[in-house]
């Protein structure tokens, strides 16, 4: 599992401490809605599923880490990943 941090070793605090792009508000994350928050609950429903809604979950998370982690001219775009993220996210919360 990635722990966020990018080739070179650097901790990524700022996209970790800034407010994800899209709504969340399916989602139960306490605010202020962060990166590393969204990433926390992610992770978290990921932990407590089961089967096809477990492996839903992780793809959201793994996408969120993933659009955290990338740098300007990389692709798929940040913008791109979190997009996929949510969309995962969204299919899972809608088959609770």
């Amino acid at each position: 599992m990635n722990d966020t941090t990018p080739r070179g070793g650097a901790q990524p605090t700022v996209l970790l401490d800034q407010d994800p792009p899209g709504p969340w508000s399916f989602l139960p994350v306490p605010p202020p809605l962060t990166g590393r928050a969204l990433l926390s609950a992610l992770r978290e429903a990921e932990r407590t599923a089961h089967g096809e809604l477990r492996e839903l979950w992780g793809f959201a998370a793994m996408n969120a880490e993933a659009a955290m982690n990338t740098a300007p001219g990389m692709r798929p775009t940040a913008g791109e990943l979190w997009a996929a993220a949510q969309e995962y996210a969204q299919i899972a919360a809608s088959a609770r």
